[in-house]
């Protein structure tokens, strides 16, 4: 198997992300096929400057992306579902989506210069 090979075989056993902010740390440990026997899932730690520490766990939907995919299909394609977190975005997020990926690769090919949004429109 190569990389990004879907495999058992292949050997990934998740991710450990730490964010300091300036009221405290956030921890996520994502386990994903460990060599022990664990249910595939993710810890989230928040901790307080001075403060408590709070653990969450969460467990993984089969679904790709954690389970997002169907949520996000449904979104998409079910223009009158009820959007009360306002996370349904426009054609105009779109099209500024893929102008920040053409800057992306814009800059590369200039040597990692700066390129405006506004010059691409």
């Amino acid at each position: 198997t190569g990389l990004g090979s879907t495999s058992s075989a292949f050997p990934a056993e998740g991710f450990a992300l730490g964010i300091n902010g300036t009221e405290g740390r956030l921890d996520v440990r994502r386990f994903d096929r460990q060599p022990w026997d664990r249910p595939q899932g993710a810890e989230f730690r928040l901790s307080r400057v001075f403060g408590p520490s709070e653990a969450t766990a969460m467990t993984i939907a089969s679904e790709n992306h954690w389970g997002g995919d169907g949520p996000l299909r449904r979104m998409i394609f079910t223009p009158d579902l009820p959007d009360p977190l306002r996370r349904r975005a426009g054609s105009r997020a779109g099209a500024m989506s893929i102008l920040t990926g053409v800057a992306a690769v814009r800059s590369v090919e200039r040597g990692g210069a700066q390129v405006a949004i506004a010059d691409l429109l």
